[in-house]
């Protein structure tokens, strides 16, 4: 457990301390000191200019009145691409793959679709893989993550959109600098334990556990599940495109502007409720009222930071467009609620931890465990695999929750109270 779960969980919660970061750091140095927010002509021009897509001259002709925040904010891009490039190629070349070139003027690519156009829009530009590797893509085993940064560029086709570009760009390849290690992690157990059964079966007899190892491995590789796999050899990938199409729309209209959908996020702190002790419980949920008021007060408790609460809820990405805005907006109850359940969790089994006598660290580190029991915790790796199969995911995206109440009430409550009936009841 040390060695891959714990180690899965805290190389995830780097990797969301560093998008939180940078991400508030271009809130601050672009969009709020520079005026240029994502989906902007200003953002447009601070990629086309930094890309040299535009002169100087003409960058002047186009935005008369701002061209210097324009190349000040294009300037800031470019040494932010080539910072982070430099560590991810120290991580690359830490496991011994070769270092991506600087390419000049870079700029991330991407294709941003809106609202109103994701769901058709994603179907039709969806492609199916080079005939030359179709059907053999199930014997990979990556020891990376995948990042498409990686790849060679081979067009220019893009929307230009700085502030949205970087974004994306640094999602992309936070996966690697910080799950490299995780993967091989995984890989390592699999090939020991394989090792170990040609010598000897009977001394590791594990092929159901080394079997869902290797894939708990290829999916935080990025790779696509066995089912997802067996869809797309009858379907194509399309299929992909497809139900990852129906399962967001499904899941916009269970939960958007849903108040009964909303209020189901506080169910876990009823079950946390009935397994923590009053006291603490109490100063958690007090604690979780006035926390609002404090910087860092949802993650941070008595000076303790949950690895947990970060992962949560990680800095949300920049919006677009005004639809955009409204969409997260119909979101907003049940994030409210889920942050205030959530947070009231974690602080009351620590303050209860405390109360036993565990030092700080480790009264938030098992407060942190008993929340991933307690609320499904869906960041990188933490999920069970035939949840993060794509093609059922219109169906089974929220059973995850479901599974982990049945989880808790079945199995958790009888172990911690020792299956007395009377001690689970009350």
């Amino acid at each position: 457990k040390q060695y891959l779960v714990d180690a899965s969980r805290k190389n995830e919660t780097s990797r969301i301390k560093f998008m939180n970061a940078k991400r508030a750091e271009v809130r601050q140095k672009i969009v709020k000191d520079l005026g240029i927010k994502a989906g902007s002509k200003r953002s447009e021009l601070v990629q086309k200019f930094g890309e040299g897509e535009i002169t100087l001259k003409e960058l002047k002709s186009l935005a008369p009145d701002s061209w210097m925040l324009i190349k000040k904010g294009s300037d800031y891009f470019r040494s932010q691409y080539d910072e982070l490039l430099d560590r991810w190629n120290a991580i690359r070349q830490q496991y011994g793959y070769e270092p991506i070139p600087k390419r000049k003027d870079y700029f991330r690519h991407f294709i941003a679709l809106d609202n109103a156009t994701s769901i058709m829009g994603t179907i039709k530009n969806a492609e199916d893989l080079p005939t030359s590797i179709a059907g053999m893509t199930g014997i990979f085993k990556p020891n990376q993550p995948f990042s498409n940064a990686a790849l060679a560029r081979t067009g220019k086709k893009t929307t230009y959109d700085a502030v949205a570009g970087f974004d994306n760009y640094i999602d992309s390849i936070s996966k690697q600098i910080y799950h490299t290690d995780t993967v091989q992690r995984g890989r390592g157990i699999v090939k020991a334990i394989r090792d170990k059964a040609e010598i000897d079966e009977s001394k590791a007899n594990l092929p159901n556990f080394v079997s869902n190892l290797d894939e708990w491995t290829n999916l935080v590789a990025g790779k696509k599940s066995a089912i997802d796999r067996s869809a797309e050899s009858l379907l194509g990938r399309k299929i992909f495109a497809f139900s990852n199409a129906v399962k967001n729309r499904v899941s916009a209209n269970m939960i958007g502007y849903n108040l009964g959908s909303a209020l189901t996020a506080g169910i876990p702190l009823t079950q946390s409720l009935a397994t923590t002790a009053k006291i603490p419980a109490v100063k958690g949920l007090l604690g979780t009222l006035v926390s609002a008021t404090k910087k860092g007060g949802l993650t941070n408790i008595d000076g303790v930071e949950s690895s947990f609460l970060t992962r949560r809820f990680p800095t949300e990405s920049f919006s677009r467009d005004a639809i955009d805005k409204v969409v997260r907006a119909g979101y907003a109850p049940m994030k409210a609620i889920d942050m205030f359940s959530s947070r009231s969790i974690v602080s009351g089994k620590y303050y209860e931890n405390i109360a036993k006598g565990m030092n700080k660290a480790d009264a938030m580190k098992a407060a942190d465990e008993f929340a991933g029991k307690v609320i499904t915790d869906r960041s990188a790796g933490q999920m069970p695999n035939i949840f993060k199969a794509q093609t059922p995911g219109a169906v089974t995206h929220f059973m995850a929750e479901v599974n982990n109440q049945l989880s808790f009430v079945l199995k958790d409550m009888p172990k911690q109270f020792n299956g007395n009936p009377a001690k689970i009841a009350w």
